[in-house]
Order: structure tokens, then sequence, then C-alpha cells
């Protein structure tokens, strides 16, 4: 029996920074056809691009139509039927990925054809990662991509039909966020515009919502924040109303949406906007919270009115394994690691607070330098 193609695609526009890092970590591996859909780069893209046209990638331009999906479905048109992996330019593929090994193993699996995999992408800019975006899937199976930005893949021609998702043991590396990238692409400007387009068509699809919070929360209000946030709660308690999405649901993306409200609001000094979405973190649950538990206590870290109180309560959450795992922060309870430590060294001294973090889980990225800085 022939094993299906598989091939690799990468949507491109203006990525002369990282466009040759992600080639060079995908082309010789074996991929049957790598391919690079450029949207109208007025860089050195495309030169670059051409550059590797020796190693066998393909290069197709294509006019930006205004639609990340329908840059998507394009590549998807242009592949043969089989395997297609989608990596973006600011990501590269890790070298111990294994990844056609794991596809083998894939294969060996019955009705997958309107399944897709998600590979883990890991953040070198936030030292953190997310696994549940698919980017891998059969290209004969009708999985079609929909949205203009932050699109997701849904069954072609069946209305808000929503893949499985599945994770897959692939690592990507991904920099895209970092702050001088971000405003040299000034994403939060066009993802503003592009999902004000996607909610002007489903205005009640929380993902789009969602997103629009998170991609231009830094130039939100305060009345702008919590109208999103009262849309995705609505939408939470009335489900027939929801059009469109992915499988995630207006009820998780209500929970990260208070999440990323706390911490603008924190920085806004918000106080009692801050104690009313903590509120609603503790009603989603019937019980503290462990993300209530970790904003509330910075709030009172940041206005100086911590108490032993704050502290035998925060031991108490981190102690319940029940309790942390429903924090859309850290389910290891990262976070409330941070703040034990800070109410430790106030409340007695540093190497008090020094020897517990000695306890904790080994920190191997800047989170808890980030929370100390959020409460100078």
């Amino acid at each position: 029996m022939t094993s299906p193609s598989r091939s690799i695609a990468i949507i491109a526009k203006n990525e002369e920074r990282c466009i040759g890092r992600c080639l060079d970590s995908i082309v010789g591996i074996g991929f049957d056809d790598v391919l690079v859909v450029d949207t109208g780069s007025t860089d050195a893209t495309v030169d670059i691009v051409e550059g590797y046209f020796s190693t066998g990638v393909r290069l197709v331009n294509i006019r930006w139509t205004g639609s990340f999906a329908q840059a998507r479905n394009f590549a998807i048109d242009m592949v043969a039927p089989g395997w297609l992996v989608f990596i973006d330019a600011d990501e590269w593929l890790s070298p111990e990925s294994a990844i056609h090994q794991h596809l083998d193993e894939v294969d060996k699996l019955d009705d997958i054809t309107q399944t897709a995999f998600a590979p883990t992408i890991k953040d070198i800019d936030r030292t953190s990662y997310v696994d549940d975006i698919p980017r891998i899937f059969r290209t004969d199976s009708g999985i079609r991509y929909h949205g203009q930005v932050h699109e997701y893949l849904v069954v072609s021609g069946i209305k808000y039909s929503p893949v499985d998702v599945f994770s897959i043991p692939v690592t990507f590396f991904h920099d895209g966020y970092s702050p001088g990238v971000m405003e040299h692409r000034a994403k939060m400007e066009r993802n503003r515009s592009l999902l004000e387009e996607a909610l002007a068509e489903e205005p009640d699809n929380p993902r789009w919502l969602y997103f629009m919070l998170r991609d231009t929360l830094p130039i939100l209000t305060e009345v702008q924040i919590l109208e999103l946030c009262k849309r995705l709660s609505f939408l939470a308690e009335n489900t027939e109303l929801v059009t469109g999405g992915d499988r995630i649901g207006a009820l998780t993306y209500y929970r990260r949406a208070l999440r990323l409200a706390c911490y603008a609001l924190v920085s806004h000094q918000s106080w009692n906007t801050v104690e009313y979405l903590c509120s609603e973190m503790d009603s989603l649950d019937g019980m503290l919270n462990p993300d209530s538990c970790y904003f509330r206590t910075i709030v009172k870290i940041l206005n100086h009115t911590e108490s032993d109180s704050d502290l035998q309560k925060a031991i108490k959450i981190r102690n319940s394994d029940h309790s942390v795992s429903m924090s859309t922060i850290s389910d290891k309870g990262r976070h409330l690691d941070a703040v034990l430590a800070i109410l430790l060294e106030r409340s007695y001294d540093k190497e008090t607070a020094e020897k517990y973090l000695g306890l904790c889980e080994i920190w191997n990225d800047a989170f808890f330098e980030d929370t100390r800085l959020r409460t100078a």
C-alpha cells in the first residue's frame, strides 16, 4: 500500500527576518513537497525563498485578500492529497521532533479523516507553550479553514462543524511575539481590523470575541474590556445562541477572558473591577478559584495590605490539586508559588522565600521574575 503524500506549507508576507530559519528546519528531512505561499511581500522574502529552489522548495505568489483562511485553503488545494503540515514563517521545527515517525504511527489509526493534530508550539520569548492549535491533517478529508484571522479548522460544507483535535509529540519553536517583532509587523492593528470583520459576520462566535480581547488588550479601555467579557458570559450561559466557533466553547473562552481582563485591570489599578472579575471566577466553580486568589493577592501586595490570612489562604489553595487544576494561568500552581514567595518574604524574610522556592518545581523561565515585576 502506497503511503500518502506528506507536504508542509508556509504562508508568508514580509518574513525576511525568519523565513530562512524556518526553511532550514524543514528542507531535506523527508517531505514530498515544501510549499511557500507568499501573499505580497515587499521585502526580501521572495528572494530568500528562491534561494531554496535547488532543494525542491516551491513558491506561489497570490494576492492578499484579507483572510488567512483563504490563504491556507489555497495552500491545501496546491498540494497532493495526503498529509499536510502548516508551519508559520516565524516558527521552526525542532530537530528532535521526528515528525515522520509520528505520522507513521498516526497512519495506523482508524478513521482520522475529520481529525487534526496539534503540535506543541514553544514560544521562546514568552517562555510558554501551546498544544491545542491544529496544524497537521489530511488534505483529502474535506477539512478547510474558516475565519479571517485566528482561523480554525472545520469540515467543509457542514456549517459550524469544527474538527476533532488531538495532540501529537512534535515541537515547533516560535518567536513572533517579541516586542520588536510585534511593533515591526503591527500585528495588533491588523488583527483588530480582521477580527472586526469576523465579528460583523458572526457576532456570536466566542472565538472572535476572545481573540478581540486578547489581541487588542493593551489599547482597550476598561469599559471595552468588560463589554467583551459580558458578551462571552452571555454566550456561555446561552449556548444555543452561539453561531460558529471551535470545540473550545464559550465557557472556556470566558474563563480565559477573565484572566486576561484581570491582568490588564491590575495594571490600570482598577481594584474594584478586579474584585468583580475575581468573584465571577469563583461563581463559575462554586468555590474559591486559584486564579482569583492569585489576583486578589497581587492587588493586596501592590497596596501593601496583605496579611497572614492571605498567606494561609494561598497555601490552602496551593495544596489542593483539584483547585490548582482549574487554573487558566498555570495548572501546576506556579503563579501561586510566585505570590507565596512574595508573601513569605514580606512576612518573614528573603531567606524563607528562597527556601520555599527551592522546594518548588525548578523554575525554567521568567514566570516568577515577571510576577515580581508586576508587584514592584
